[in-house]
């Protein structure tokens, strides 16, 4: 084989390596570009530090998780709002280079507002979000942009088909239609969102001042 022949080889390999981190770096999300502190930081292999639910999750259908990492830049924590009754993971957000005292903090704070925070085993924390996921799509409810970023924080985990029953009533998600408006209200939280593109799916009773949605099985 000519010298040539072999620099030929090399060059194309290296164009090849870089047009793949080229497609990796363009794949990862834009905060993860740009902040490389961040990017180290979530990952589930880091320490668990807390594993934090709103004490009356189960019974209010309604769960906020918060789960504290140790990571290099510091603890890092991702927190998960998801609706069991509703439309499963509702929003998601995070923050970095966080104290102690910043987390002891946040509990004082919830715990004023009487939603106390305690300590949650991190598989039901990880089943709670990934379930909320796949209930959302199940029933095409819009997850939260950011979810995917957030979520490195959790470990993954399998789940199984009794896990979901967690979820709606009956199968189905429960929410209400407000007279006046295409606005899905929660019946425990009051919290609106629009769905109208949704509503072609839904068979709507009127029941005193509120329609009542029974979703259909999506297709």
């Amino acid at each position: 084989m000519s010298q040539k022949s072999k620099k030929q080889r090399r060059s194309k390999k290296r164009k090849e390596v870089r047009k793949a981190q080229k497609a990796r770096r363009q794949s990862m999300p834009a905060m993860l570009r740009k902040d490389p502190l961040l990017r180290e930081a979530l990952s589930f292999r880091h320490p668990l530090v807390k594993c934090l639910i709103n004490e009356d999750w189960d019974e209010q259908k309604f769960a906020t998780i918060l789960v504290i990492r140790d990571a290099p830049a510091g603890l890092v924590l991702g927190g998960f709002l998801i609706d069991l009754a509703g439309i499963g993971l509702k929003d998601c957000w995070g923050d970095y280079d966080l104290s102690e005292a910043d987390i002891e903090a946040l509990k004082a704070k919830a715990a004023e507002a009487e939603y106390r925070l305690v300590a949650c085993d991190p598989t039901l924390a990880a089943v709670l979000v990934y379930g909320g996921i796949q209930w959302a799509r199940k029933w095409k409810f819009k997850l939260p942009r950011e979810y995917k970023i957030w979520l490195r924080l959790l470990e993954p985990v399998r789940l199984a088909e009794s896990d979901l029953e967690r979820f709606g009533d009956k199968g189905k998600p429960m929410l209400i239609l407000r007279l006046g408006g295409f606005f899905v209200i929660h019946s425990n939280c009051g919290t609106m969102l629009d769905i109208s593109p949704r509503v072609d799916r839904a068979i709507i009773k009127l029941n005193r001042n509120i329609f009542r949605i029974d979703f259909s099985e999506p297709d």
